[in-house]
């Protein structure tokens, strides 16, 4: 539990990483609004949002509506007289809604039922079967392959250690790591000036093959 500051600097408590539509209850919280809603509350807030317009002058009838229906509260606000004094309010939707238990219809039938006839000698036959609807599991990518893409590149200066352990063939990997070793680890000393694979070749083997 959090807490966060509302629009007038109040303090409130809010539970962290919820919203309201990540639990279904909030449609029951909905309806408990719409069966408190009088006539004359829409009625009264249609007025509201109407004498904006200049030279509109308050109704008779709006006027005994906010008499009858409205209260001043303790922010001096006038707000819709609840049904019942509020926390008494809160504690009996709380107390119902805890014991609401959410349950989901399922949107389409596994099987459907249908008349399979097939021709016979002197008639039809009549069987009912199960015929199943759509598809019975998720799409699963079997004997997926794994093919190795590789490119030539010449030998350089921007052979670092971490290039060279991408090098497919062991044997040239190998070797391209003996020869940046000597060179302290540094890929123009290793593959550049007097050291390029053209003035100074790596052999890989004994017989000087490179």
């Amino acid at each position: 539990m959090n807490t966060q500051e509302n629009k007038h600097g109040k303090q409130i408590p809010r539970i962290i990483d919820w919203t309201k539509r990540n639990d279904h209850r909030h449609h029951a919280m909905d309806a408990l609004t719409v069966a408190f809603t009088k006539h004359n509350h829409i009625q009264y807030y249609n007025y509201l949002n109407a004498r904006k317009d200049e030279g509109h002058k308050k109704h008779s009838i709006i006027y005994a509506i906010e008499q009858k229906e409205t209260i001043i509260n303790d922010n001096k606000k006038r707000i819709m007289a609840p049904p019942m004094p509020l926390p008494l309010f809160r504690s009996e939707a709380k107390k119902h809604l805890d014991s609401t238990l959410i349950s989901f219809k399922a949107k389409n039938k596994v099987v459907t039922r249908n008349i399979n006839k097939t021709k016979k000698k002197g008639g039809m036959n009549s069987k009912i079967e199960l015929t199943p609807r759509g598809q019975l599991h998720k799409e699963t990518v079997y004997g997926k392959s794994k093919i190795y893409e590789g490119k030539l590149e010449k030998v350089g200066v921007k052979f670092d250690k971490e290039k060279i352990n991408r090098v497919a063939k062991l044997t040239h990997k190998e070797a391209l790591i003996k020869r940046l070793t000597e060179c302290d680890n540094d890929p123009k000393k290793a593959f550049g000036g007097k050291n390029a694979l053209a003035k100074n070749p790596i052999y890989l083997d004994a017989n000087r093959a490179n």
